[in-house]
């Protein structure tokens, strides 16, 4: 199975301009921000670039808490599962002493 380059290259040709012109804006304005240019002339907007990776940084860090509230619950079932099996053989072995009683 080979596998063409040159359609690959081709989306990416197409693809690129449309990048350019939005990233060279975002470039610029964070070069005037970092630079300590008057507050007159920094632009303060939000981009749809910001938003989307603003969501993403949320969803990550939502992510990240119910991975650790997941894991913690999981931990504690294992341990009640542990609790139970080991005291589960003494229980059935009481409860034959007491039916013999």
């Amino acid at each position: 199975a080979v596998v063409s380059t040159q359609s690959t290259g081709a989306s990416i040709a197409v693809i690129g301009p449309l990048l350019h012109d939005p990233f060279q804006e975002y470039m610029e304005q964070q070069k005037l921000t970092l630079h300590g240019s008057s507050p007159d002339q920094i632009k303060h907007s939000v981009t749809l670039l910001s938003i989307i990776f603003n969501c993403f940084i949320g969803l990550m860090i939502l992510f990240f808490l119910i991975s650790i509230i997941h894991g913690m619950a999981q931990h504690k079932y294992r341990k009640h599962n542990e609790r139970y099996f080991m005291l589960l053989p003494e229980m059935e072995d009481s409860d034959l002493e007491m039916s013999r009683n």
